[in-house]
């Protein structure tokens, strides 16, 4: 999907894109499956109250699907940020400069260096040599600038090659790498559970 594309999708749809990258499309799932459930008993609820007119029923009906919404939405959104925050986490240890050793400013300085040097490589045979230069000279901001092209790109052996030798930070390289290759499918599935939160008016 274009950028234009994803950011003219809804808040909501947004949120479930970024759970569906983060691996964590079971529990948007589990979530619309919840509420879909939850609007049939209570649309079914206000329909069968007796005492109350046609009139009413339709007003409650209508409020009832827009707090259903509401609510799963706040939910969805809750579980985006959450997944926001793990993706950011791993992308400081494993793009960034946290954990080693130095002061601030002169890593930010090395970093963008060692940014500057990576975007110069022309394919990913000079991208690898760069990060075995790095890895035998201990040069950890190098490599890390190396591994972050290797994961947006795509480029798996070199991305093997870095948790190699850095088995500590496997797990979220693993993870990073999980993400930058799934696609968001909201569109595919969603929008089942959201019709689900709108009562039939007639």
């Amino acid at each position: 999907m274009a950028r234009g594309d994803e950011r003219r999708k809804d808040p909501l749809s947004r949120a479930v894109d970024t759970l569906i990258r983060a691996g964590r499309a079971s529990e948007v799932k589990a979530l619309g499956e919840t509420y879909a459930a939850r609007a049939k008993s209570t649309f079914a609820s206000i329909r069968n109250d007796s005492t109350r007119s046609g009139e009413w029923k339709k007003a409650e009906l209508k409020q009832a699907g827009q707090t259903l919404r509401d609510n799963l939405t706040a939910e969805v959104e809750a579980l985006a940020r959450s997944a926001d925050a793990d993706d950011r986490r791993d992308a400081s240890i494993v793009f960034g400069t946290a954990g080693l050793p130095g002061d601030a400013a002169s890593l930010a300085i090395s970093a963008r260096d060692a940014g500057d040097r990576v975007e110069q490589a022309k394919n990913p045979d000079e991208l690898l040599t760069l990060l075995d230069r790095a890895t035998h000279t201990g040069d950890e901001v190098l490599a890390r600038a190396v591994v972050r092209r290797a994961v947006e790109e795509g480029l798996p052996n070199i991305v093997n090659e870095f948790t190699q030798t850095r088995p500590a930070l496997l797990e979220a390289t693993e993870r990073l790498w999980a993400r930058s290759q799934r696609e968001a499918s909201s569109t595919f599935f969603f929008p089942l559970y959201l019709a689900a939160l709108r009562p039939d008016m007639t």
